[in-house]
Order: structure tokens, then sequence, then C-alpha cells
């Protein structure tokens, strides 16, 4: 388990961990856009990168922009099935046959996802990380967010 959420759980094992006084932060992640993008792939980036991601250092750098260029193959692969349809006819026979871009997208979509887990763009991905913390509130948070509607009203 990552030290930083060690200290966010309270340290359950209590074994020792490093100072913070000599944990050295990771600088922030740039956010200019890389050269070589189609339209898909600059807005996921600008997205990303607009945001505070604190998490995110110039080491995910590489990842990002692979993610960054598997929306553009997607962008494409989907301009394909626009155009063509999820159903092709064979040129030899005339047959009607799956568009093999539906199992090339099916295939890239799953990577899609495995790589956006490893950067932590999603919720989930993020509290398993230890970076954020899904919370229901509780009857008594609850009862207290009525009581202060009812008193605003």
């Amino acid at each position: 388990m990552p030290n930083e959420k060690k200290r966010r759980l309270g340290n359950p094992g209590k074994r020792a961990l490093p100072d913070l006084a000599s944990v050295t932060p990771l600088p922030a992640a740039g956010t200019e856009t890389p050269l070589g993008l189609s339209e898909a792939g600059t807005e996921l980036w600008e997205a990303v990168t607009g945001h505070t991601r604190a998490w995110l250092a110039p080491s995910d750098h590489p990842t990002l922009l692979w993610l960054c260029e598997m929306a553009d193959r997607r962008a494409l692969m989907m301009a394909n099935l626009a155009q063509y349809g999820l159903l092709i006819e064979r040129p030899n026979d005339g047959h009607l046959v799956a568009n093999p871009v539906v199992a090339m997208l099916s295939t890239l979509e799953v990577q899609m996802n495995r790589v956006a887990a490893s950067l932590g763009l999603t919720p989930a991905d993020r509290t398993r990380m230890g970076l954020a913390e899904v919370k229901a509130r509780s009857a008594f948070e609850q009862m207290i967010a009525d009581r202060a509607e009812r008193t605003k009203a």
C-alpha cells in the first residue's frame, strides 16, 4: 500500500513511515498539448490536464499521450462505422459480414479503460489508489443537512 494511502487511513499497520520532510514532492505535470494529436486526442489531453491532477507527474506524460493517441484512433474508427455501418458487403460474393472495425474498436476501448485506470482518471480508480474516498452521508449528516434546508426555506 502506498505511503500516501497509509497516511490517509491513519497508518493501519503502525509501521514507521518516512518523515514528510524527507519526501521529495513530484513536480506538477505540464499542460502543453503535444504536437501530432488530432481533435479527439487534443480534447482529452486538455480535459485531463486542464484540471488540477496533483497525482499526475511529468513521468505520466507518455502514458497520457498514449491514451490521447488511442482517443484519436477511436475517433477514426467511429467515423468508419458511421460511414460504412456495422455490416459491410464482401466484395467477392456480396454477403454481409460484420465490419472488422467493430472488433478493433472493442479491443481499443478495453485498452483505453486500462490506461485511464492506471492514471486514476475515474472516481473508482482514484479511490483504489487512495487519492479520493467515496463516502455516503451518515443518517446524522443527512438529518443536519435536512434541518439546514428547512431553516433556509
